[in-house]
């Protein structure tokens, strides 16, 4: 775990400005960071190329950095929760990781290019203020999240997984991408040794996570699916049972549960194992502080129960394994409703494909598609403006070339427009606050070489969800589990919406900050969500508005 605040100017920063952990000069420009925040041992390791060129590396990379002697080695090297800051003549070029793990994000300000690993640093940033920008809503109401390289924040961008931002002395930032993701031509096409081959990069990146963070020990968030059971026979395998501690949580009596899976993997795999009861009790104390760490807003309820099971882990443990990324590499509940649609598009569609598909993917999501325009508070022209903009991001995603299938594009659409944006910085800012590490073995650079190398007929046959990771675990996991539906974590938000969270509800939506939540959000909306109204969803869009609020609303506030 990590946080740092950069600069990049034509002139040095001095100490009273910023104090710097790192520097770096290139010609007529120079980068300064200061390390904020770092509980491991996570340190900038400096490397010197050939040429005149210097490198730091901020987090744990999985490959060995020593082997590097250039640029294409560092390229092709960077895996893991790592940043890398690189100096060659007049430029300063700033590399997210491959996968997103870890955020970066940049702002202009007063002549600098300033990047940070939290949003919530440029508050620091003297005369800079965080404004939020309404037509942002739009994106958050369908999908939960804002996807892309933007933010809720005007002027804040994020840089995206893969890619690496290069900067010269007019401080422009230019954006390329080092390391893609899409399916290449050559693909392994037989199943047996796909199966293996998954089987033993799982084990191989758990290893490897062990290495590169030096510790012995580790804790599993288990939820009882299928990704979160294969991590956790990963981690005692290559940890040991004893020096592994499975922690889930439990909604109470009578509510959904994947308790009957999760009691199955811990009965098969004997390793220590803690339930946390959840309750609006036991969380509510703590929204205000889990939605400060989401700096950019987050819907997805999921966001609690992740921050809560952190709050109870012992401080000593400071190594999270999770089963994140199983569903944009394997397949998710989505990808058969918009193959139907995609199908579909052909007999009803008229000419404009992209953008047929592009509305189905934000049905796909369940969120607020259904009633965005009367839910949001923006003028007809805003509304228009932000729709297309949103449509015109999910066609380039979802755009098929001429080699591709549809399943392969809708795999690479979904890693690209979800990951560091959803699913990421969900695990990654629930577990900051208390100096952890979270990690998924199941989501690194191989295994997203692996799904690029192998063929969709292999990974994803006949809409079989996660077939290929079910053949590579199925001889060592419950069959109950290998062959459950898939569901998620359902956190009962309609149950509590009713008896226990509704006051909450009210309390950050109209008593404390109605001015703001007006500004984002239909009055009149707003009152039937909080009244006796029939509205589909109602207690998840209840939840995705309060947080939205709570996020903008602490985000602008004096960094203390």
């Amino acid at each position: 775990m990590f946080e740092f605040l950069a600069a990049i100017g034509p002139i040095p920063l001095n100490a009273s400005e910023l104090i710097a952990d790192v520097s770096l000069k290139a010609d007529g420009c120079f980068f300064q960071m200061a390390l904020l925040k770092s509980n491991h041992r996570a340190i900038a390791r400096k490397l010197n190329f050939n040429g005149g060129v210097d490198v730091s590396l901020l987090g744990f990379n999985y490959n060995d950095p020593n082997a590097w002697k250039s640029i294409e080695d560092l390229e092709q090297g960077l895996d893991g929760p790592v940043c890398a800051f690189v100096s060659q003549e007049a430029e300063v070029v700033v590399y997210a990781d491959p996968c997103g793990w870890r955020s970066i994000y940049y702002v202009r300000h007063r002549g600098r290019l300033w990047l940070s690993s939290n949003i919530r640093h440029f508050r620091r940033l003297p005369g800079f203020q965080l404004v939020p920008d309404t037509s942002k809503s739009l994106a958050y109401a369908c999908m939960s999240f804002i996807p892309g390289e933007e933010t809720i924040w005007r002027g804040v961008y994020a840089l995206p997984m893969g890619c690496k931002c290069v900067v010269d002395t007019s401080l422009r930032a230019k954006i390329r991408t080092y390391y893609a993701v899409e399916p290449s031509i050559q693909q392994q096409r037989d199943e047996v040794r796909a199966a293996r081959q998954l089987y033993d990069l799982t084990l191989s990146n758990t290893d490897r996570i062990r290495q590169a963070t030096g510790q012995r020990d580790c804790v599993v968030l288990l939820s009882g699916g299928l990704d979160s059971t294969v991590a956790l026979y990963a981690a005692i395998e290559v940890f040991g049972k004893h020096h592994v501690q499975a922690i889930s949580v439990n909604f109470g009596k009578n509510l959904p549960s994947e308790n009957q899976y999760i009691d199955l993997a811990i009965e098969a795999f004997q390793c220590p194992h803690t339930y946390i009861e959840v309750s609006p009790a036991s969380f509510l104390s703590d929204m205000n502080d889990i939605y400060t760490w989401i700096d950019d807003p987050i819907g997805d309820p999921v966001v609690m129960p992740n921050y809560i099971m952190n709050k109870v882990i012992p401080r000593e443990q400071t190594l999270v394994l999770t089963g994140e990324g199983g569903d944009p590499c394997f397949g998710g509940p989505k990808n058969q409703f918009m193959t139907g649609m995609a199908w579909a598009s052909n007999l009803y569609d008229d000419g404009d494909s992209p953008s047929f598909l592009a509305k189905a993917y934000l049905e796909s999501f369940k969120r607020g598609y259904d009633d965005c325009r009367s839910m949001l508070n923006l003028g007809d022209e805003l509304f228009r403006n932000a729709y297309q903009s949103l449509l015109d991001l999910l066609c380039h995603h979802l755009k098929l070339n001429e080699t591709q299938s549809f399943l392969n594009r809708l795999l690479f659409a979904n890693k690209r427009l979800k990951c560091h944006s959803l699913i990421l910085p969900k695990v990654q800012k629930t577990t900051q606050p208390f100096g952890r590490l979270s990690l998924s073995p199941i989501y690194t650079r191989s295994i997203l070489d692996f799904c690029r190398n192998t063929s969709i007929e292999v990974k994803y046959p006949r809409l079989r969800e996660k077939y290929i990771l079910k053949q590579a675990f199925k001889h060592v996991l419950p069959d109950a589990i290998v062959h459950r539906p898939k569901s998620g974590m359902r956190v009962p938000l309609s149950f509590w919406r009713e008896k226990d969270i509704l006051g909450y509800h009210r309390q950050v939506l109209v008593k404390e900050n109605k001015e703001t939540t007006y500004r984002f959000f239909n009055p009149k909306y707003i009152k039937r969500l909080l009244g006796k109204d029939a509205i589909a969803r109602k207690g998840l869009k209840t939840w995705m508005i309060s947080v939205f609020i709570q996020t903008v609303v602490n985000l602008q506030k004096h960094e203390q």
